[in-house]
């Protein structure tokens, strides 16, 4: 009978539990409409940001130096950097991937 019971609180407690605790929320993907290798041009609160996206992690984007002009020495170009893409104010797309 003892086990009974022991198995009767047993279940009582998983259902209290799961009825008290917070249902999971599901996410909606973040759908953006680039891809690897077009450039684009983020904008934040102090200024746009222009980039050529190298992958993406979620709603973050990893972005690799832009092709530099002739003559401009390669010490110069931007290093990679990520960027989260929730938190700009607008993404506007550049230029496709080629």
């Amino acid at each position: 009978m003892k086990g009974l019971v022991a198995v009767g609180l047993v279940a009582v407690g998983l259902l209290g539990g799961a009825l008290l605790r917070p249902f999971a929320v599901v996410a909606q993907q973040v759908d953006f409409p680039f891809n690897s290798g077009a450039t684009v041009s983020i904008d934040y609160s102090d200024h746009p940001r222009t980039c050529v996206i190298d992958r993406f992690y979620g709603s973050f984007i990893t972005c690799r130096p832009q092709a530099l002009p002739a003559g401009v020495p390669s010490s110069l170009a931007q290093q990679p950097f990520v960027y989260n893409l929730s938190t700009a104010i607008s993404i506007t797309l550049m230029k496709k991937r080629e």
